[in-house]
């Protein structure tokens, strides 16, 4: 991919007009990422950051990309500051499409620190944040994340009241990912003791894959 186009993707998230030369950091960083070298994406953001002033969207979101290619190099507690960083400009700024993206990478980032609580916090946070500025899809994203915590902290209720609001938006905009959901909303009820409720959605499910 052509580095300005890979910039034009990364420019997308939160819909941002870049100045240069920060942007030319910033399309290196976003084609580096397209080829999965997190580590060179990491030297292009932090030689971005250095042309930006400490606040603005702009820096908010290089701030949450350098943070995101320290995660995905299994680097959470480096990665932990820089995503901070951003979700504090991102709320300075009242951008609650920044928030809701800083705060699903946050939980996902306390989840590899095996920080639990915290997590939950942050996917609910994301969620609030997506609800506000109306992005359905973030919104999703950010309560397939926090059914999951509610499911590996052992919340049933709340895991099975998040499952199955995920899943029906999922029968509607994602038809693909739907059955996976409804098998592990069919374990969830049958932990619950809820065995009629399990098969169906069991059955459900094993019908959508055939």
């Amino acid at each position: 991919m052509n580095p300005r186009s890979s910039l034009a993707v990364v420019l997308l998230v939160v819909g941002l007009a870049w100045g240069q030369p920060a942007q030319e950091w910033a399309a290196r960083a976003a084609q580096a990422e397209e080829q999965g070298q997190w580590g060179e994406a990491e030297s292009c953001w932090k030689r971005a950051l250095e042309q930006l002033k400490p606040a603005g969207a702009d820096y908010a979101q290089a701030c949450f990309f350098l943070g995101r290619a320290l995660a995905h190099q299994q680097r959470p507690a480096e990665a932990d500051p820089w995503l901070r960083k951003s979700l504090q400009a991102f709320e300075a700024l009242q951008r609650d499409d920044g928030v809701a993206l800083a705060q699903l990478q946050l939980g996902l980032n306390e989840l590899e620190l095996e920080h639990y609580p915290q997590a939950g916090e942050h996917f609910q946070k994301s969620l609030e944040a997506a609800r506000r500025k109306g992005d359905r899809s973030r919104e999703m994203q950010a309560l397939e994340q926090l059914a999951g915590w509610y499911d590996i902290s052992h919340r049933w209720a709340e895991a099975e009241d998040a499952y199955r609001r995920l899943a029906d938006y999922q029968r509607q905009q994602q038809p693909q990912a739907w059955p996976a959901t409804m098998a592990t909303l069919a374990a969830i009820l049958q932990v619950q003791g809820k065995p009629a409720e399990a098969q169906d959605a069991y059955l459900a499910a094993e019908l959508s894959y055939k």
